[in-house]
């Protein structure tokens, strides 16, 4: 058996026939399904990893087999890193405003340096107003609505947008 680090941080075994044959398996019947196939990689990780420090428990490994001369077989082991984090991303506020004037007030009350990124829908006799920011409460000036992704995507779809007073 022949044990060895590779430049790319995946592991490498070589496995003569006789080694196979031990684990009662041959090259053509490794089988990740077959349970002597996931008890021999389970027994290489273990003592390959503890030996080159290879870390044999990331989120996802891909295993690959190459036959080898003499009916041995080449395994590579690859850590294809940790999973990756998802960050929820952070909804904006949506307000629904019955008059301008409502509008012009709860700009007002936004209005901040540095000013928050802001759009603004007409829609069905209504402005809708959306602010990717923390607001302070503006329930006074209008309806506050529950924002999520199918929302925002009809009022940007079915909303007649309006330029924002300067």
């Amino acid at each position: 058996m022949n044990i060895t680090r590779e430049s790319d941080g995946s592991l490498r075994v070589e496995l003569s026939q006789q080694e196979l044959h031990t684990f009662r398996l041959s090259y053509g019947q490794l089988d990740y399904k077959d349970q002597k196939t996931r008890r021999l990689l389970k027994i290489l990780l273990e003592g390959a990893g503890a030996i080159t420090g290879f870390d044999r428990h990331p989120q996802k490994l891909m295993i690959e087999a190459f036959p080898s001369p003499g009916g041995g077989c080449t395994l590579y082991f690859t850590s294809l890193g940790q999973k990756r984090k998802r960050y929820r991303r952070v909804l904006p506020c949506i307000l629904q405003l019955a008059s301008a004037d409502a509008l012009l007030a709860a700009l007002e009350q936004i209005n901040r340096k540095p000013v928050p990124k802001t759009e603004l829908f007409r829609l069905n006799e209504q402005y809708i107003l959306i602010v990717h920011a923390d607001l302070p409460p503006l329930s006074e000036y209008g309806d506050p609505i529950p924002a999520t992704q199918l929302r925002l995507a009809y009022i940007r779809e079915h909303g007649h947008p309006l330029q924002l007073p300067l």
